[in-house]
Order: structure tokens, then sequence, then C-alpha cells
């Protein structure tokens, strides 16, 4: 399956959408993020919540639990390599990995050294967008929350660095 994610949408507010490589909505995104910890659900078109994803406060490393059905089903955590940034998920029946090029929006999901998710800004994708293409056996929920938690991180990280050079 294939969709598309805006690189800014964050600045759009609290209710944004993911596409399906035509352009129509598939999931819906809702979230706090001007909140001290964000917190974010995955929503279907009729407004049931898929997932919710709420960041873990005061951890040295970015680190978000992934709800289902108001239980915790994955922790997703940043974690850092001399070469590269690498984010783990880990999950009831299987080990995630997370890893590329995340500031150029290339980089891959893995499920037990299986890849299972390609991110990246190819030419299927709106100019200022970034796609995800997933194999049929992936957790398209979990890639979707996986992808959310980084744009999440970089975007509070421009922020910071923002805020630090005024």
């Amino acid at each position: 399956m294939r969709y598309l994610l805006k690189k800014k949408f964050w600045s759009l507010g609290t209710k944004f959408f993911v596409y399906d490589d035509e352009g129509e909505p598939v999931y819906e995104i809702r979230g706090k993020f001007l909140s001290w910890s964000d917190q974010f659900s995955l929503l279907d078109l009729e407004g049931n919540v898929l997932a919710e994803i709420h960041k873990r406060s005061f951890q040295w490393k970015p680190r978000f639990g992934i709800y289902r059905d108001g239980e915790l089903f994955a922790e997703m955590v940043q974690n850092f390599t001399w070469t590269k940034k690498r984010y783990t998920i880990e999950a009831p029946n299987a080990n995630y990995v997370v890893e590329g090029n995340f500031w150029d929006y290339q980089y891959q999901v893995e499920r037990d050294d299986e890849p299972i998710a390609e991110i990246a800004s190819p030419f299927w994708v709106w100019e200022n967008g970034y796609g995800i293409e997933t194999v049929d056996e992936a957790d398209d929920i979990l890639v979707l929350c996986a992808c959310l938690i980084i744009d999440r991180v970089k975007t509070r990280k421009r922020e910071a660095m923002r805020r630090s050079s005024d």
C-alpha cells in the first residue's frame, strides 16, 4: 500500500489526513502538539481510534508508547549510533528497526530483519511531501505511527534549534 504525508503537516494544526497515492484521505490524525507531552491519535475516516501515541516525558532518549484499544501495544525508542540515528520498536510479536537518512526522508522499516516499508520522497509524491510504501504483510498502522513519531521528533528539534538561534 502507498500512503502520502506532507513534510510540514504539524504546522497545519491538530487535525490532518494521511492520503493514499490517488490523493484520497484514508486516515485522520488528531493531536495535542502544544502540550508538555505530545499525544496524537490515528483514526479511520469514521472516527474510530486505531492507535494512540504518547510521548514518554522525562526520558533521556525520545521514547513513545503506541497504544491500541487503550493498552500499550509497542514502544518506539530513538537510539544513537556513531554514524546515524536508528529507531527500534518493541512490539509483542516482532522487533522492528527503522534506519536511514531521516533528514532526507529516505529510510526503511524492517521487521525481524525483513524490509516491510520504504519511506522516501519518490516521483509519485507531492512536491512538499513524502511517501510510505508497505508490503502486504506489514502492520500499516504501526508503520504509519512510526513515521508520525519520526516526523514529530524532527519537528521538535527544528523548533528547539530555531528558538536557540533567536
